[in-house]
């Protein structure tokens, strides 16, 4: 049930909550729910073109919020808003453990113990990022 009084992330957080639990994945809801700006892109992989134009007769895309991550407890994934306007960076421990956030040292790592790091862009630009 989405609370009508909640805020456009609490409502998005429903929504989220709701199409896992009839059954998606968290990637394929998120891509539902905030899907890339996929329009721009005429050499778009056919497959994930007809997955955008078949969804966007069944759910009105969110624009935001700024930045969104998810996980269904073995996967864990982030993305930001569908034009890339706000900061989102991650950084990927050795032993797992993701960090995102819009400030970069919003969390103080060993920068030894750290094996990845970067933006997260616009989904169009290979903005979405998933580890396991």
């Amino acid at each position: 049930m989405i609370w009508r009084e909640g805020s456009d992330s609490a409502s998005l957080d429903n929504a989220m909550e709701l199409l896992t639990r009839s059954g998606r994945d968290v990637v394929h809801a998120s891509m539902m729910m905030v899907p890339q700006a996929w329009e721009k892109y005429p050499d778009l992989d056919p497959g994930v073109k007809a997955f955008y134009e078949y969804h966007q007769c069944v759910l009105e895309p969110w624009d935001g919020p700024a930045a969104i991550a998810f996980t269904d407890g073995v996967l864990c994934g982030a993305s930001v808003d569908r034009n890339g306007l706000r900061p989102s960076r991650y950084k990927v421990r050795r032993d797992g453990l993701v960090v995102a956030g819009s400030e970069v040292g919003l969390v103080d790592l060993d920068p030894r113990e750290v094996v990845e790091c970067g933006k997260v862009g616009p989904r169009g630009a290979g903005g979405r990022h998933a580890a396991r």
